[in-house]
């Protein structure tokens, strides 16, 4: 019988995958065997905001270190291999991974990106250059709290959403079909008030993706069926040690507040787990401690801040995050080698961030 053309591909692309890459450790993230290994590093060395996209649909591959306590996940475009956060794993095998990305890059003649990195990698990784392109907000959970000066924005948002009835709870769409409809309504509410808010790269909001390893934190005010889903946070994990933040969805006629009470009551379940801290993620363009100041840099920064704030509105996720009092703000880079970015090379960032 004829193969069609589908299945020749999916026959080739198997085939390829299962090449040695070049006397280097690299795997599909899909792989069984690889994925549970992946599982088990992150839990014990994850420490990053959105290290646990290595899980997702997305083609990820996946640099091992030789003794597989490492790893750097990453896509590979026509022109780049393009890793997101730092490497995972001891301080050791951060530092051998990224030794080994640029080395892999180099044996097949592409560039080397590794986006959203720490400035602990920045500094391991001399012989790559570094652009600042915003930073990282911590929270600790065993300080936290909406007292004084520093929470007064927070209270009052808190208050006003209590005023006309909202209440926080946390959800649980695997086990409860009413509670994935809800939040499959809010989400469609959400992303019709905004077209951008449709991603299609690894990126994107999409709650129920890995559900079995989130949580979800809703806030309703009263209606039928026990209550009227306004606002929910989807929660990842960043370790046994702390938790990502991650998403944050609100129906556009919800409350003021919402958003804030589905948050704090998050972390008011964080800590009383045990657990140390909470990331709020990336923040695009929030100043941080080394963040450059003047020159070209931060002319091509405010551009930015400008350009893409008319189309992702940063400026408000930025208003909405001040209102929590952080423990850290940690800059963040892109960091490329060789240290001169080539037109084909950006082409690459802007197509997978895209979703191209």
């Amino acid at each position: 019988m004829r193969q069609s053309l589908s299945d020749l591909l999916t026959l080739t692309g198997a085939r390829l995958r299962a090449r040695p890459a070049h006397g280097f450790d690299v795997a599909d993230a899909h792989d069984p065997v690889c994925r549970a290994r992946l599982l088990h590093v992150l839990a014990d060395h994850s420490h990053l905001a959105g290290q646990f996209h290595a899980l997702s649909r997305d083609a990820w591959r996946v640099l091992w270190t030789p003794d597989r306590t490492a790893f750097l996940p990453f896509h590979d475009r026509a022109f780049t291999l393009i890793a997101w956060r730092d490497p995972v794993g001891t301080e050791a095998g951060r530092r051998e991974a990224m030794h080994l990305f640029r080395a892999y890059a180099s044996t097949v003649g592409k560039h080397a990106i590794v986006l959203a990195a720490s400035s602990a990698m920045r500094t391991i990784s001399p012989l790559f250059a570094a652009i600042w392109i915003g930073a990282e907000q911590r929270l600790d959970l065993a300080t936290f709290d909406t007292r004084g000066r520093a929470g007064e924005k927070l209270r009052l948002a808190l208050n006003h959403a209590r005023r006309v009835g909202a209440s926080a709870r946390e959800l649980d769409p695997r086990h409860d079909v009413t509670v994935e409809l809800a939040l499959r309504l809010v989400e469609d509410a959400w992303k019709a008030a905004r077209p951008s808010r449709r991603l299609a790269s690894f990126l994107r909001t999409e709650p129920l993706e890995n559900a079995e390893h989130r949580r979800y934190f809703g806030v309703e005010t009263p209606g039928l069926n026990n209550g009227t889903l306004q606002s929910f946070l989807v929660c990842s994990p960043v370790s046994r040690r702390g938790v990502y933040l991650q998403d944050l969805v609100r129906d556009p006629g919800a409350p003021r507040g919402a958003a804030e009470l589905a948050t704090v009551f998050a972390l008011d379940t964080f800590r009383r787990e045990g657990l140390e801290f909470a990331t709020l993620g990336i923040s695009p363009f929030f100043p941080a401690g080394d963040a450059p100041r003047g020159g070209v840099l931060s002319r091509a920064a405010d551009w930015c801040i400008r350009h893409f704030d008319r189309l992702y509105h940063f400026a408000g996720l930025r208003q909405f995050r001040a209102k929590f009092a952080t423990a850290s703000v940690d800059p963040l880079y892109v960091l490329h080698w060789p240290r001169t970015l080539t037109p084909l090379a950006i082409w690459d960032i802007a197509a997978l961030l895209s979703g191209r």
